[in-house]
Formats: structure tokens, C-alpha cells, sequence
């Protein structure tokens, strides 16, 4: 049954150059024959005595064997022929063009290494010669021959089928073989390299994983003007390197095949997999999900929170849930009914928690709008189905929570029937949030580090207890006086800060916007007046916010140096990370913001609107209150 669903990754060793592209040698079909000269050092042996950046004038009496595995004979490799053998394998630089012709891949040579140099050009180990005038080069023409003999034909050596992922500079200067891989997006419609110019140019190749690697192509290459094709596939190539990266090398295109659809596309032929099937089959390391397979969920993670990273999403379905890892930030929303293709996906745990990785932001289509309705449950049952109801929306009644006076890092829960960890990332923007009080009822994600664990959406998802902030009320406003409190300040644009008499929560508010019959760029600051904390032991800063329409999100600051008038640019502000307005005039608190870091001196703090000429949204403010003790 694992065979429908997945290919497990590997590390294949296989001979012959024909076991990853059908291709015929560059040689004519008559035989050679080896010289009879005794091989005394293997390659491996001969590059471990090369101190990087020197070189190394070759003494000993030693001779050294490999097959011909790359040639000048494309252009990709200029007067150089790459030779391997069981351990390794080395470039060979010759003042000479038109190698192919002497030095067929397939042939086998002979090298006597008296008086030959070895260097590195930026780390890569070459064997050559050595120049007075030029320091290290290639082997002169006119002696070759007395150090490189030329031996049989048609003979196979290894050819490493890898992932991305197994490449390591052990295979310098050897040939290897990538399946499922495909030029990165950021390349398509580009040619190799630069044919008119004649400039060498990197292209990237990627997995279905995500994992990349550079392939070189030379301006003087035959295929160098070819556009590099769109598809996924496989190619064989010499793994090269460029200090620490690692590079590959194409021989000719013959070596590549990249007829397959590329990562996350499909044929139309798929059939739907249910999540918890996917999951059920799923093998520990890293599986690559099998053909002709997508999956269709409902998206119960929140990005605009920022609890779960900007490039991941959680879908559920009626059977389970999946962590989607995006390649780059997604726009899905909560409610957002999606399928995907995932046929060569990779699905792997990440400290134990199972995600398709590495999608395109583009490879999931929307298909309309659902709500997933939270089970209901306990910790217990949670516990002892931490698996099979991983990444799906729960809802814990009469529970207490503790461990934290706010929600960023670990906190426990518990209900009477267990005890569970409530994980919170200090980037949310709940993360300051006060923690309430008493028993509340919790909807959360069922996720994994390394154990089971709850995840919150929004600060939201908690209801119930109480929430004390502490302290007095030193400075209040629901701007029923208008904004006479405030210090409005206009750095760029006509549009300002105004009173609202009837958009309040209740009755009046603060209200920016940069629309008046179009959008116009603005940069306007809402000030507040000295809050003095030089004695304070407890302090919280509470507001509420709606907003509307599409635009540059609403920012919230403190300052210790802004001295209450004045453009506030000329001093300096520390951004902090309320819960705001998700929109659609939704009145939103933003928890119990800890003024506990400005202990000890006098602050400001303000809201900061910005909007381009393109698009404005709408901010309201109402319900400011500072706590202090």
C-alpha cells in the first residue's frame, strides 16, 4: 500500500553513464588498448596531499588512472578533460583545444605526475602545470603526451543517483545524477548562458523539496543559447565547486531529460487523497508523495496573527489536517476551501510536525469558502489522539491557563482531565497579550514539537476569565472631547487626523484615512501626552482599533526621547505589536500591552497611518486607557 503513495528517497549507486540519460559515447567504435604502466596512487590519495591556495610541484615516480567522464567537446569545459576513478575524480588542464578527439569520455587514461602541479582555482583541485611567467597553467601542448597516456575505450564508470539534499564536496570532479529536479521558477524563459556576449551565467535548479543547487553554463558553450526547458526530470552533470559552493556542470544536453510536469503541476488526471490517508502512509525521513494525487482542505490557520509562519497554512478536511509549507509567504485566508496538487511533493516532520514542504504560493487553487467547526474535547482525548488529530481546530471548555502572565512562549493548560502545552511565537501580535484568569474555553490547533501541543489563531480564540491590567487609570480617552488630548502631527499628505462623532465604540473615535475622491500618499502621527512611569511598578496600555479597506497596516510606537512636539522622526521610536483590526469595521481590542521596559522615565506613544497614492485604508481609535501602579 506505501508504494501508491510514495517514492522514498535514496542514495542509488549505479555504473554507467547510461543509467540516468540514454547517450552513446563520443568515441569511435574501435578498440585501444591500456598502456602497460602500473597505477600507483589513486586520485583521492593524489588531491589529499593539496595544501588550498598553493601548489604543489609533483615528485615520486607516481602515476595516477581514471576514466574520461568530461571533455571539452560542447565548449562547457575549456582545454580541460575530467578523469574519475573509484575514489574520487580531478580536472586535467591542457594547452590545448579540440581534448574530445584524444580524450573521448569513456576512454581511460594514464597519467605520470613527475613534474605536473596540482592547485585549486577558488578551492576546485585542478592538475596541470607549472609557468615562470603565468604560475599555475595547463600542461603544455607540445609535451602532453609525455605525461598523459591514453588507454582503452568504452569503459563505464560511477554514476551516483542523488538528491539535491546528498550532494557533498565529495563528488568534486565526479558525475552524478539528479532525478525530480526542474530550473527554478526565476529562470524559465531565460536561455543557459549568455551566447551573444559570451557571458557565463548561473542557473538554479530546484527539487520538489525546495533544496537548490546552481548549474554553470560558459557563453562559449553550444547549448549556451538554448532556453533551459520548463519541465522536471533528470540530469546528469560534473559536480564542480566555487569556494563553498557547490556548482554543476553540464556536459551537453543529451544529459538531461526534463519531460515530466514540473513540481506541484499535474496532468489532469489526479485523483483526491484524504489527509488522513496521506498521513497514515506517511514513513519517518523525508517521503516524496507519488503520482497523481491532490488533496483538498479547508484553511484553519491565520497569517495575519502571525502565530504560524508567513509561509505555512493549516487545511483540514473531514478526515484530518496538513501543515502546508509554501516556498514563499501565502495569501490564504481562514475559511478559504483550497485543492493542491501534491504528486512529487515532499512530505516530511518538522520536530515531529507533518507538512507538504515547499509548494509554490501559486500551486493552490481556491475553490470557495467553508467554515471547520472546532471538535469539542479534552486535553486527555487530545493527548491520546495527538497524531491523528494534528494540524485540525479544537475547542477545550472550562480549562484554566498558567504559567505566564501573557501569551508569548509556554504556557499550561489544563481541564481536570490533563495537562497540555500552549505554545504562542513571540513574533504573534498577541504575543504581550494579557493572559485572563479563571476558566475559559480555548479554540486552538492541535500541533506537534517534539510532543503535543496547542496552537492559538488570534488572542481571540480564548474566551472567558478575567483580564486585570492593574494599576490606575493615569491617562484615558473614548475622544467624546474630540482629540483635544493628542498632539496630531502631518509629515506628509493634506488628509490629518480627525474626530469622529458617531463611529465609536460606542459614540465617537479618532479616524485617519488618505482617501478624499481618490487615495492620496499621507504620513500622519496620533500622539499621546507624557505618561510618566518613573515610579511605576505596573504598566499596561490598552486601545481599540477598527479598520476597512485595503492599505499599509496601522503602526503603534513608544518613545522615551520625543519630547512631545515636533515631526516625531527626529526621534527615535520602538515599534510595538498590538492585536489590531483585521477589518471590515471590526472593533478590536489590543490586549494588555506591558509598559514594563520604559520603567523609570517618561514615554509616548503613538499611532503612525501611512498610505500611498494607490490605495488608502481607514483607521479608527477609541478606548485608550493607561494603567499604572
Amino acid at each position: 500500500m506505501m508504494n501508491k503513495f510514495f517514492l522514498f528517497l535514496s542514495v542509488v549507486l549505479t555504473i554507467g553513464v547510461l543509467s540516468c540519460v540514454d547517450r552513446t559515447f563520443d568515441e569511435p567504435e574501435f578498440l585501444f588498448e591500456d598502456p602497460n604502466l602500473e597505477v600507483t596512487q589513486s586520485i583521492a590519495a593524489l588531491k589529499a596531499g593539496h595544501v588550498g591556495g598553493q601548489f604543489e610541484i609533483l615528485d615520486g615516480g607516481n602515476i595516477i588512472s581514471g576514466i574520461v567522464v568530461a571533455n571539452d567537446k560542447s565548449g562547457n569545459f575549456y582545454e580541460t578533460f575530467v578523469i574519475a576513478d573509484e575514489t574520487g575524480g580531478i580536472e586535467v588542464k591542457v594547452n590545448k583545444r579540440s581534448l574530445f578527439n584524444n580524450f573521448p569520455v569513456g576512454r581511460k587514461v594514464f597519467i605520470k605526475t613527475d613534474g605536473l602541479v596540482l592547485g585549486d582555482y577558488n578551492d576546485l583541485i585542478q592538475l596541470g602545470f607549472s609557468s615562470l611567467d603565468e604560475g599555475f597553467i595547463g600542461i603544455p601542448a607540445e609535451s602532453y603526451d609525455d605525461y598523459i597516456f591514453g588507454g582503452s575505450l568504452n569503459n563505464s564508470f560511477v554514476v551516483d543517483t542523488l538528491s539535491i539534499g546528498d550532494l557533498t564536496m565529495n563528488y568534486t570532479s565526479m558525475v552524478v545524477c539528479l532525478k525530480d529536479v526542474q530550473f527554478s521558477d526565476a529562470d524559465l524563459g531565460y536561455t543557459y548562458a549568455d551566447a551573444t556576449y559570451k557571458v557565463t551565467t548561473n542557473r538554479t535548479l530546484v527539487d520538489c523539496a525546495g533544496r537548490e543547487v546552481l548549474i554553470r553554463t560558459s557563453g562559449y558553450a553550444s547549448f549556451a543559447g538554448k532556453p533551459v526547458p520548463g519541465g522536471k526530470g533528470t540530469i546528469t552533470a560534473v559536480m564542480s565547486r566555487y569556494r563553498n559552493d557547490i556548482q554543476l556542470f553540464l556536459r551537453d544536453t543529451t544529459d538531461l531529460d526534463f519531460s515530466a510536469q514540473r513540481c506541484g503541476t499535474g496532468s489532469g488526471n489526479e485523483t483526491f487523497v484524504d489527509l488522513i490517508e496521506l498521513r497514515n502512509n506517511y514513513n519517518s525521513g523525508n517521503n516524496i508523495i507519488g503520482d497523481e494525487l491532490k488533496i483538498s482542505g479547508v484553511v484553519i490557520s491565520d497569517k495575519n496573527y502571525n502565530n504560524i509562519h508567513q509561509n505555512n497554512a493549516i487545511v483540514q478536511d473531514p478526515t484530518g489536517g496538513i501543515v502546508l509549507r509554501f516556498s514563499g509567504a501565502h495569501s490564504l485566508e481562514p475559511g478559504d476551501k483550497v485543492e493542491a496538487i501534491v504528486s512529487g511533493m515532499e512530505l516530511s516532520d518538522y520536530n515531529g510536525l507533518l507538512q507538504i514542504n515547499n509548494l509554490a504560493t501559486n500551486a493552490v487553487i481556491k475553490s470557495g469558502v467553508e467554515t471547520i467547526e472546532p471538535r469539542l474535547t479534552t486535553i486527555d482525548e487530545i493527548i491520546n489522539n495527538g497524531e491523528a488529530w494534528e494540524s485540525t481546530l479544537v475547542k477545550i471548555q472550562g480549562c484554566n491557563i498558567s504559567g505566564g502572565q501573557v501569551y508569548g512562549g509556554n504556557l499550561n493548560v489544563t481541564d481536570g482531565s490533563g495537562e497540555l502545552v500552549l505554545y504562542t511565537r513571540s513574533a504573534a501580535t498577541f504575543a504581550d497579550q494579557a493572559v485572563p484568569s479563571g476558566q475559559v474555553d480555548i479554540i486552538s490547533i492541535v500541533s506537534d514539537y517534539n510532543g503535543t501541543q496547542i496552537n492559538l489563531r488570534s488572542g481571540d480564540d480564548v474566551s472567558g476569565g478575567t483580564v486585570d491590567p492593574g494599576g490606575d487609570v493615569v491617562f484615558e480617552d473614548d475622544f467624546e472631547g474630540g482629540l483635544d488630548k493628542w498632539y496630531t502631527f502631518s509629515v506628509l499628505g493634506d488628509q490629518v487626523w480627525e474626530h469622529s462623532p458617531q463611529y465609536g465604540n460606542p459614540g465617537s473615535c479618532a479616524k485617519m484615512t488618505g482617501y478624499s475622491g481618490g487615495a492620496f500618499a499621507n504620513e500622519d502621527w496620533l500622539i499621546s501626552p507624557q505618561i510618566d512611569l518613573t515610579s511605576a511598578t505596573v504598566g499596561t496600555l490598552k486601545f481599540e482599533t477598527a479598520m476597512n479597506y485595503s492599505g499599509f497596516p496601522m503602526e503603534v510606537y513608544i518613545s522615551e526621547e520625543y519630547d512631545g512636539t515636533g515631526d516625531p522622526n527626529d526621534a527615535e521610536w520602538v515599534q510595538i505589536n498590538p492585536v489590531l483590526s483585521s477589518g471590515s469595521w471590526t472593533w478590536t481590542g489590543s490586549g494588555n500591552i506591558d509598559l514594563s521596559d520604559y520603567f523609570g522615565s517618561g514615554i509616548y506613544f503613538a499611532f503612525k497611518f501611512t498610505c500611498s497614492d494607490q490605495e488608502s485604508s481607514t483607521w479608527e481609535v477609541d478606548n485608550v486607557e493607561v494603567f499604572v501602579k
